[in-house]
């Protein structure tokens, strides 16, 4: 069957009404297995995309979408018939519809692919990329529809499944004498006649005896597997479904069957024995059919240990049914017993395809060259239908799943109650990996993208596992002669420093690695890559060793003389002030150990007071906030220092106070700090400083220095 002639076909099959189909099923063309229809589909969408067609490929793609709307789910989404129970079997068949579904969907992305980039050019320019938003609408339409279809038949499939494990009561709350395999009813209290084994074969009417109805002489339409069917777990019943599918999905009981099923007039259909039944169901007054012990049954309608269902006379029915210790799936008529198992999927068919989906939804909603605001609005829809397929609850959780237990239940924690939600981001790297190469990653400038915001989202315990796979990436990505990339790079080498435990990192050496990837950075001119690396190697610095000590020299020791080198010759004012905001920090992490480097310390410090960073002297400001640590933490060594700290601070204080480009707020903050620190100074002299502060000529001196001197007296006399 042609594509177009199947999307017809589905589309009167589920929009007429039952009416204006053939009675004859059999009159009906079958729909081909989905298997074939998706291989099909991705055959032809791989050969649209080869030959650059675009109104080929929007057509095929547009097939697409409409068939995922308009199709039987259970059609698009289960594999096979269902008269195969074979597990080996039922395996095969969902890893290949698994494959399928994977391989339309990276057929589907491909046609809106972008297009590669020389090794050596980095980028490309924006013509090139000017048809890719138009590309990127239909396939996010048609992914969207899958994803809702799909989401919805697994949520119903999920519900039913939930519902059967919530029969799996209890024995011990069951009324006494009602109990799985006790039976405790005294087969005396059943009505006279319908005992166990006690009905006589002979007051059956002619005609109805076990066995002995010639399946042939039944009516036309009115055989088997012609009057309806009935499904459980989220199905629907349909009579253009069942006669779509009779000849394939619904097999015909045969001569060992537990019943045989005709239409009959008070309910859906009648039950009569067939050859080995139990006994025979015929539709009674009040109730869809009342239940009769049949010849050779020798049990009683009532539970039985490991049943599918157990059975008890219920008010107004012939009996009522509960799920059994052994239920957990759906039951239909099958060849050779009472009933057939329609196993669940072993691996969700929304974690198959939600990788791909989820890298394209990613590469398409960023504000890019090869985006425009339609393209990402839908690639944004896009995204947020796989969450709601997924029932994940932002792309942090879709990434990392839950990380709930499941209930108790057994070996399997599937027959317990919680589906457990697994993370993506493994798959996402699957998906990723061929073009995470050092050859091929600088190919599409999009891998790295989808890299980073992907490893960004994930935080611990998630991202430890994955190390080995996520690390070598930053690492390229660091060490790109780009800005940008570089920049991207180390702030996913600090992401994966935060939230991986130290033992992971020290674990084959990596922290160190990471440490000679980072320290090479420190010498570059640019000073938003120096903000990153010196906040990086501050958390890294951490997990290779303990604080330092005042005996013995260490990393910090090689970092902090390396940052004060390039403070003593830095001229550009924005690494002035990127040096100046990180100094404060390490020395506060040196503790007293930063005596070792006190003579250089006091030459930074003097030498960046002394010139001005207008207008928000950010660079003066760090510098005081550093000296004011250092006086916190190495104050036995500072005394022998006063005069030429207390000289630069009066210096910076006549300045401030005299500069008419200073705005009042940043006035205010440089002589807070500087009372600070005079104050500080005055505390390590153990009050030598208080006298000569006395001392000051006011005939000489402004008033707002008079006024930050005489704050500082006050305060050290308190």
């Amino acid at each position: 069957m042609e594509l177009s002639s199947l999307l017809h076909h589905l589309h009167l099959s589920s929009s007429s009404p039952e009416s204006s189909l053939p009675s004859n099923p059999h009159d009906i063309q079958p729909c081909p297995p989905i298997t074939e229809v998706l291989a099909r589909l991705q055959e032809k969408l791989i050969g649209a995309a080869e030959k650059a067609s675009d109104p080929e490929t929007t057509a095929v793609i547009g097939q697409v979408e409409q068939l995922f709307k308009i199709a039987d789910p259970h059609w698009l989404f289960y594999p096979g018939s269902t008269n195969q129970s074979g597990g080996q079997q039922q395996s095969t068949q969902w890893s290949e519809l698994e494959k399928l579904y994977s391989g339309l969907v990276r057929a589907l992305t491909q046609c809106a692919a972008l297009p590669l980039c020389d090794t050596d050019s980095g980028s490309l320019p924006q013509h090139r990329y000017q048809d890719i938003p138009d590309r990127t609408l239909p396939v996010c339409s048609a992914l969207a529809a899958l994803l809702g279809t799909l989401g919805t038949w697994e949520r119903g499939t999920e519900a039913g499944r939930g519902r059967e494990r919530e029969g799996e009561r209890d024995r011990e709350t069951w009324p006494q004498g009602e109990r799985e395999g006790e039976g405790e009813i005294d087969r005396e209290t059943w009505p006279q006649g319908e005992r166990e084994g006690e009905r006589d074969r002979e007051t059956f009417p002619q005609g109805e005896r076990e066995g002995e109805r010639d399946r042939e002489t039944w009516p036309q339409g009115e055989r088997e597997a012609g009057a309806g069917r009935t499904e459980t777990s989220g199905s629907r019943v349909a009579g253009s479904e069942w006669r779509r599918e009779a000849s394939s999905l619904l097999p015909r009981p045969g001569p060992g069957a537990g019943f045989e099923s005709r239409p009959g007039p008070g309910a859906g259909f009648e039950s009569r024995p067939g050859p080995g039944a139990g006994f025979e169901s015929r539709p009674g007054p009040g109730a869809g059919f009342e239940s009769r012990p049949g010849p050779g049954a020798g049990f009683e309608s009532r539970p039985r240990p490991r049943a599918g269902f157990e059975s008890r006379p219920g008010p107004g029915a012939g009996f009522e049914s509960r799920p059994g210790p052994g239920a957990g799936f759906e039951s239909r008529p099958g060849p050779g017993t009472g009933f057939e198992s329609r196993p669940e999927a072993p691996v969700s068919l929304v974690h198959t395809v939600a990788p791909l989906c989820c890298v394209f939804a990613v590469t398409h909603f960023q504000e890019q060259a090869w985006t425009s605001s339609a393209s990402r609005e839908a690639a944004g829809r896009l995204l947020g239908e796989l969450l709601r397929a997924g029932r994940w609850r932002n792309p942090a959780h879709l990434l990392m799943g839950d990380g709930r237990e499941e209930e108790e239940a057994g070996e399997n924690p599937e027959e317990g109650g919680l589906r457990r939600r697994t993370g993506m981001l493994g798959g996402i790297l699957d998906v990723l990996q061929p073009d995470l190469t050092k050859d091929r990653w600088q190919q599409c400038e999009a891998v790295m993208l989808v890299f980073s915001w992907s490893l960004l989202q994930v935080s611990r315990p998630s991202l430890s596992p994955l190390l080995p796979r996520l690390l070598p990436p930053s690492l390229l990505l660091s060490d790109h002669h780009t800005l940008e990339n570089c920049m991207l790079g180390v702030h996913c080498l600090h992401h994966i420093v935060v939230n991986t435990p130290a033992a992971d990192l020290r674990q084959y050496n990596r922290a160190q690695v990471l440490y000679q990837a980072l320290i090479k950075h420190l010498y570059n001119t640019e000073a938003t890559l120096t903000q990153l690396v010196l906040s990086c190697l501050l958390d890294l610095l951490l997990v290779l060793e303990k604080p330092p000590s005042p005996r013995k020299s260490c990393r910090h020791d090689d970092v902090l003389r390396l940052v004060l080198t390039h403070m003593e010759m830095e001229h550009k004012e924005a690494l002035r002030r990127v040096y100046a905001a990180a100094l404060p920090t390490y020395i506060d992490r040196m503790g007293v150990a930063v005596s070792r480097h006190l003579r250089r310390v006091e030459r930074v410090v003097v030498g960046y007071l002394e010139v001005g960073d207008p207008p928000e002297e950010r660079s003066r400001l760090g510098v005081l906030e550093a000296l004011e640590k250092l006086l916190l933490v190495a104050w036995p060594r500072v005394e022998h220092r006063v005069c030429v700290l207390l000289r630069c601070l009066l210096r910076l204080l006549v300045d401030v106070s005299s500069d008419p480009l200073l705005c009042v707020s940043v006035k205010e903050q440089l002589t807070n700090q500087i009372a600070r620190c005079l104050s500080l100074l005055d505390h390590c002299t153990h009050g030598k400083l208080q006298p000569l502060l006395q001392q000051v000529d006011s005939s000489c001196t402004s008033a707002p220095v008079l006024r930050c001197l005489a704050t500082v007296t006050t305060a050290t006399q308190r």
